[in-house]
């Protein structure tokens, strides 16, 4: 509108999607640009989404390498045709591509007994069933990732598909184009699941000053290594932190600390 970008959406915001294409340097902003998809690297971690599509409906998929900050989408895609059989040999060839860690497949409807073989057929496969109360989990986990620019992509005629679609994109989505932002808001539910099982996450948050543990490890006893959640308290005799059972102290005149 009058030569400049426009969001129609109540979701997500105009400068939020910018963000997702743009890194921010000395000199000013300038888009990220490079080419999809980017080949498999040895060594690296990948998530996929895939939003399932019948006949009319296209198939989309998307995967993230997450062993980098901000996680970095790989390659992003689209499938007309082919019917479910269609959808299901695209994503085991992306699978086949990326080895992907995590793979959340939209379980709805028809699209339920895809999910299911290829469940049997691959590796990681997360069945997504988008319900009254599941959609709005996932897209609000999504709205998150977007919002703290956990992940990027470049921008390019390869992504402004997925650019127009969350410009648009509304909470009363009936009606609206939404298989990019579907396909999105799994993989990113797939990146949380690899979150989840394959690291300890730690975030500061600064307006709170504290920080979350969202798995921590335990003491290994016998053996002067301690895990995360140990608790310390200072020892005033001796002027030292130290683990919790290292002194006989007086703990009423000690100082706690994690």
């Amino acid at each position: 509108v009058m030569g400049e970008f426009v969001s129609l959406s109540d979701f997500f915001p105009l400068n939020v999607i910018e963000g997702l294409y743009t890194n921010y340097t000395k000199d000013g902003p300038e888009p990220i640009e490079y080419g999809l998809p980017v080949p498999p690297v040895r060594g690296g971690v990948y998530v996929m989404g895939a939003d399932l599509g019948q006949s009319k409906d296209p198939t989309e998929v998307i995967v993230w390498r997450v062993d980098c900050d901000p996680v970095q989408a790989v390659f992003i895609d689209t499938r007309k045709g082919g019917g479910w059989e269609g959808g299901k040999q695209f994503v085991k060839f992306a699978h086949t591509l990326y080895t992907p860690i995590w793979t959340a497949v939209d379980a709805t409807g028809g699209g339920g007994h895809i999910a299911e073989q290829l469940m049997t057929e691959l590796d990681g496969i997360i069945p997504f069933v988008f319900s009254y109360t599941s959609k709005p989990l996932i897209l609000t986990a999504l709205q998150y990732a977007a919002q703290r620019r956990k992940f990027v992509f470049p921008f390019g005629q390869q992504t402004q598909g997925l650019i127009n679609q969350m410009s648009f994109y509304r909470t009363d989505d009936k009606g609206l184009t939404q298989d990019k932002v579907m396909a999105l808001a799994l993989v990113n539910h797939a990146y949380e699941r690899w979150g989840a099982t394959n690291q300890m996450h730690t975030e500061i948050f600064e307006d709170l000053a504290f920080i979350d543990v969202k798995r921590g490890g335990q003491e290994i006893y016998g053996t002067d290594t301690f895990g995360p959640g140990t608790l310390f308290h200072f020892d005033r005799s001796s002027g030292m932190y130290l683990p919790d059972g290292y002194t006989d102290g007086d703990m009423e005149d000690d100082e706690w600390y994690f």
